[in-house]
């Protein structure tokens, strides 16, 4: 073929290409296929010039949320393999990400991909969510602070932005929402055994000294990975009583036990009637032998019903409409949508309830 022509055509598929609509670059992708299945370009060249397409769509800057992780303010583009070259971070990543979203029972909405950025960036194109991570750095990374820990707690942070919903909102990173997801880097790793020098150390090595519009310097945010690592870590003796099953009586001889006193909401049901006393987002709720949720404060309404847990992570679920469902944990914390905690149930005991 004439490589005038091929030229020519090129010029056509690529012009304007930062000013292309959506509706523009589904055209050219049709028109591009068009040529492709009469033979009119090589295969080769077809699959050069659907890439240079492609990437126009992720260099729009319509409705474009993005933060890279050490502040850098440079949004990435997707790293194409060539034939025969695989990026070997690429498993290493997806599988850590997995782990992340594993520890905290969700399950990621966003696309994991191999990207131009400096680091890793968490980022929302055209509606779609992004994990982005540039593999020279991930394999940097292991080698500079010995520890996988480090990829850990970078991805941790990324995710946190998604997970907290800071990606919602138009416009780009801010301060006090990278504290946030440095906190739950710190959360999630304590969660996953980490030690708070591992947690922190993607931080002393890759951090800035100097705060800027958009990210805190190194020490707010190595305090930020403290204060949600010692959430993540706290001490046995303060977690709630595990959720158990009732067990009779090893002396069966032995008259069960009679509670006289009596509970102050709602005062016309008997103690036995109460399985769960929990506390979620600050108002203290029972849970009864039928399954309802009744809002002590309001004097006994129903406000919810306890209903099978949706997740392996869950001993059981609270559906509170118009809210939602909440995952009461098998140690009795309860989470509502992220990993951090909103409130705690403990099973009700003689004079407990």
């Amino acid at each position: 073929m004439n490589h005038s022509f091929l030229l020519f055509i090129a010029l056509i598929l690529s012009a304007n290409i930062y000013a292309a609509d959506l509706s523009s670059i589904k055209k050219e992708l049709e028109t591009l296929k068009e040529l492709c299945d009469a033979s009119l370009l090589d295969a080769e060249e077809c699959k050069k010039q659907r890439a240079k397409i492609l990437l126009t769509l992720d260099k729009k800057e319509e409705e474009i949320w993005f933060c890279n992780y050490g502040g850098e303010n440079k949004l990435g583009e997707p790293i194409l393999a060539k034939d025969g070259v695989s990026f070997s971070e690429s498993s290493s990543v997806n599988t850590i990400v997995r782990e992340i979203l594993d520890e905290a029972g969700l399950v990621g909405n966003f696309i994991v991909r191999a990207a131009s950025v400096p680091n890793a960036a968490a980022s929302v194109r055209m509606g779609d969510r992004y994990i982005e991570y540039n593999p020279s750095f991930v394999q940097n990374l292991k080698i500079g602070t010995k520890t996988n820990w480090s990829v850990y707690s970078v991805l941790a942070h990324e995710i946190g932005h998604h997970l907290q919903g800071h990606t919602l909102k138009p416009g780009g990173s801010r301060p006090d929402i990278e504290l946030q997801a440095d906190e739950y880097s710190g959360f999630i790793l304590a969660k996953m055994g980490a030690s708070i020098k591992d947690a922190q150390k993607a931080m002393k090595t890759f951090g800035s000294d100097s705060a800027s519009g958009t990210h805190p310097a190194t020490q707010q945010r190595l305090v930020a990975i403290k204060k949600g690592w010692d959430k993540g870590k706290e001490p046995d003796d303060s977690k709630p009583q595990p959720i158990a099953k009732d067990h009779e009586a090893e002396n069966k001889n032995v008259p069960p036990v009679t509670v006289q006193t009596p509970i102050q909401q709602p005062p016309a049901m008997p103690v036995s009637s109460y399985l769960y006393k929990c506390v979620v987002n600050g108002e203290q709720v029972l849970i009864d032998n039928t399954n309802r949720v009744l809002s002590v404060p309001r004097g006994g309404t129903q406000v919810g019903q306890r209903v099978p847990p949706n997740h392996p992570n869950c001993a059981f679920n609270l559906a509170a409409p118009p809210t939602g469902v909440y995952c009461v944990g098998h140690n009795g914390m309860v989470y509502f949508g992220t990993p951090m905690p909103v409130g705690q149930c403990i099973q009700c005991g003689p004079g407990q309830c």
